[in-house]
């Protein structure tokens, strides 16, 4: 007789292993997250977070509203999740490949947390 904790349990591993084959395989070739829009932008971010952790910028003052003082603060600013991609970026990864491994990590993350 199956125990029905031991079965949720073996849902969600297998749930968990299929979507990660899903997204290492449909991340890992030519393929984005998102719109080119949003990805660009959410690219521009990390990236700008990247960089104000290595050369002791600002990243509160971005330069694409230019004379805007702290214009982070109008958009999405990734506080919270920004440290995995420069975690990525300190490994050797280039910019796309790091955003594809943050966009895999932070899924996979989400489902652990929804999960518990």
């Amino acid at each position: 007789m199956i125990n029905s904790k031991n079965f949720e349990n073996f849902i969600f591993v297998f749930i968990f292993f299929l979507s990660t084959a899903f997204l290492l395989f449909r991340y890992t070739y030519d393929s984005l997250p998102g719109d080119l829009g949003d990805t660009i932008f959410s690219i521009f971010l990390l990236e700008s977070f990247h960089n104000s952790i290595i050369n002791n910028n600002s990243f509160t003052d971005l330069p694409y509203q230019f004379p805007l003082k702290n214009n982070i603060y109008f958009s999405e600013t990734m506080w919270g999740s920004a440290w995995i991609y420069s975690i990525f970026r300190f490994i050797g990864n280039n910019t796309i490949d790091s955003f594809k491994f943050y966009f895999i990590t932070c899924s996979l993350l989400n489902y652990i947390v929804c999960y518990f």
